[in-house]
């Protein structure tokens, strides 16, 4: 029988720039051009706010994971769930027809007549149809 090697840690990202992956280079440098634009737009009293922001949201989405997912898909999962209509299905499951009462008694009245000796197998036998029904 031949056999092959199986390839392992077929999840992993090439590294692309410093130990940073494609995705994470990405995040990280159009962070950083917004956050030099709005160096130009903004005064310096809202743009060290807003570059702190811009920075902290960028570290997360390019640096955290949850359950071995980036954050972004995390995230992304988390507002479609939050957001979208929820259907419950549900059906009734067929039920068994119930034993009706006098059934069960002509049963019991094999067993229990008056004067009649009841052995310990007849009980036995009793309740293992009653166990199955």
């Amino acid at each position: 029988m031949q056999q092959f090697q199986v390839p392992k840690f077929i999840d992993l990202e090439e590294k692309i720039l410093a130990s940073l992956t494609l995705p994470q280079t990405l995040t990280v440098v159009g962070a950083g051009a917004v956050i030099v634009g709005l160096y130009f737009i903004l005064e310096s009293f809202l743009f060290f706010p807003v570059a702190i922001i811009i920075s902290i949201v960028t570290l997360v989405l390019a640096f955290v994971r949850v359950n071995e997912k980036p954050f972004a898909d995390f995230f992304m999962n988390f507002l479609t769930f939050t957001v979208s209509p929820r259907v419950y299905v549900w059906t009734r499951a067929p039920q068994k027809q119930a034993e009706t009462p006098t059934k069960i008694k002509k049963e019991v009245g094999q067993f229990a007549r008056p004067g009649a000796s009841v052995t310990r197998e007849q009980i036995q036998q009793l309740a293992q149809r009653i166990d199955k029904k």
